[in-house]
This record gives C-alpha cells, sequence and structure tokens, in this order.
C-alpha cells in the first residue's frame, strides 16, 4: 500500500509504502492453536516532488504521517495489542537545477533605414533585422522560451512596443522564429511551464547546443510619422 501525505512544504509529499510480515500457525504440546506472539511491518517513507522545485536548500519538518496498530483476535483477558505514531523526521536536501547558458547577456540589432514608401497599407511589413541566439545546456533539458515587451510588460500581442526614446509613430516590429510563418508573442516574464506565448526553443530534450535565429519585420501600425526606432525585448528561457 503506498499513500501520499502532506509534508507542508509546498510541492511536496511523503510516500509511506507499508506491508506486514506473514504470520505463522504453530501446534502447542496440548494441541490447541495460537498464533506465533510476534509480528512487525515493513515502512518505507520517501519524499515525493509534487510540482517543479526552486533551486536551493529544501526543508521538510517532523512530520506525523500516521499510526501503526496491533489488533489480537483474542478477546480474552490475555489478549495483545497496541499503536504506535509513524513519524517522519525533518531532513533537508539541496536541489541544483540543470541549465543552459548564453555567451552574452545582452544583445543589439541593427536595423536597417526603411522608407515610409515601402509600407503600403497598415499591416504591411519590411523585414530588416535578424538575430541568431545559441545556448550551452547541461544534457537532458528541453528549453522552451518567453519574450518579454520591455516598454509594456502587459502586452500579449504579436508587436513589439516602441519605448520613449523613439520619435517614429504608426511603427512596430514583429519577431520570427527561424523560417515560421507565425509571429512569436508576447508574454509575461516568467519561466514556468506552460506560460502565456511561452514556445519550444530547443529542437528536441537533451539538445546541448540548441540555436534560433529571431528575424525581425518592421509593421505598420497607423498613420506613419518618420523618425527613430528603438524598442527592448526581453527573453526568458523555461528548462523543463
Amino acid at each position: 500500500m503506498l499513500t501520499i501525505a502532506d509534508s507542508q512544504e509546498s510541492g511536496f509529499g511523503e510516500g509511506v509504502e507499508m506491508k506486514g510480515n506473514n504470520l505463522t500457525d504453530v501446534i502447542p504440546p496440548n494441541g490447541r492453536w495460537y498464533l506465533v506472539p510476534r509480528m512487525g511491518a515493513s515502512i518505507r517513507i520517501g519524499a515525493i516532488a509534487l510540482g517543479r522545485l526552486s533551486p536551493g536548500w529544501i526543508n521538510i519538518p517532523s512530520v506525523h504521517v500516521g499510526n501503526f496498530s496491533v489488533i489480537s483476535s483474542n478477546r480474552g483477558v490475555n489478549s495483545l495489542g497496541g499503536s504506535s505514531f509513524i513519524i517522519l523526521d525533518g531532513f533537508s536536501f539541496f536541489v541544483k537545477t540543470k541549465t543552459c547558458s548564453l555567451s552574452q547577456r545582452n544583445y543589439t540589432v541593427q536595423l536597417a533605414t526603411v522608407y515610409k514608401k515601402q509600407f503600403q497599407s497598415v499591416g504591411s511589413e519590411v523585414p530588416e533585422g535578424n538575430l541568431n541566439l545559441q545556448l550551452k545546456c547541461q544534457d537532458g533539458i528541453d528549453v522552451h522560451a518567453t519574450l518579454t515587451d520591455a516598454t509594456d510588460t502587459s502586452n500579449q500581442s504579436p508587436v513589439l512596443s516602441l519605448d520613449k526614446t523613439s520619435t517614429v509613430r504608426g511603427v512596430g516590429l514583429k519577431i520570427y522564429k527561424d523560417d515560421s510563418p507565425e509571429t512569436l508573442r508576447f508574454g509575461p516574464d516568467s519561466s514556468v511551464k506552460g506560460n502565456i506565448n511561452q514556445w519550444q526553443f530547443s529542437t528536441y530534450r537533451g539538445e546541448m547546443n540548441p540555436a534560433v535565429s529571431l528575424n525581425i519585420n518592421y509593421i505598420r501600425t497607423g498613420e506613419i510619422q518618420t523618425g527613430t526606432v528603438q524598442a527592448i525585448s526581453t527573453i526568458t528561457f523555461s528548462y523543463q
């Protein structure tokens, strides 16, 4: 039998496996039957992760996970029985997560100069930038990523906002992954699995050097006023 008990530590439970030993009948000299007056149980308790763990020390407090009782079938004056607590002693362990690394923390993409006449109508796009990202990963990791609009962190659209230093109007930026026709959408700055608008970065689990090419397009969003363009996006990786 396996029971999962609350550990009082977020994301954890205790798995308790219990099984009793076999009882053996003996025949005493007077010919009456009775059970060997010894019995016990094998109890194994272990920590079970119920969700993703944050790196660092995890402290599991002492927990009363159950009772072990013995009840005699003999209802007479010589009946035996008793009950004992099953206690898991508190313990600690360190969680070391597998990660990936980039060759640098910040990247600047130089966008070429474009002309107003290149945007025929609202929604028109002009491709003018590219950024190649490659990670160096430990084994066994499936990498996902989320782009976040640093100017408007609530933005979940496919259009990156321009920052306050930009003087152009009626223009935004869209980002595409590799040769995909689908625009990457922006989401919250979070590494949680299944984050809004999260996408797969690595091609397969365990890829040691996953890489993507991000292609940046200008997009006309309204009446264009010429000027300079500057925008900032962050990328957050999720190791799954």
